[in-house]
């Protein structure tokens, strides 16, 4: 808080709208930024692409794999 002196008495001030407050002094930029319910659901779509590439496209590569070794091998015995 700030103070001031007028005709002798201690005035407490409020500091401006402009001016950035005490209690921001100190904390990091990211604690600022509302959270509210966007970040949620932006993690929640990020882990949905992960579980719907990654995990789905492994799977579907290790299947392509296991049918061509099947159809490789029924031309080959033939």
């Amino acid at each position: 808080m700030a103070y001031a002196i007028a005709n002798g008495h201690r005035i407490r001030t409020e500091p401006s709208p402009c001016s950035p407050s005490s209690k921001s002094e100190g904390v990091p930029w990211h604690q600022n930024l509302p959270s509210g319910p966007v970040v949620p659901s932006l993690l929640k779509v990020v882990q949905d692409l992960i579980g719907g590439v990654v995990v789905r496209g492994s799977w579907f590569c290790v299947m392509a794999l296991q049918n061509s070794t099947i159809f490789l091998s029924l031309f080959r015995n033939s």
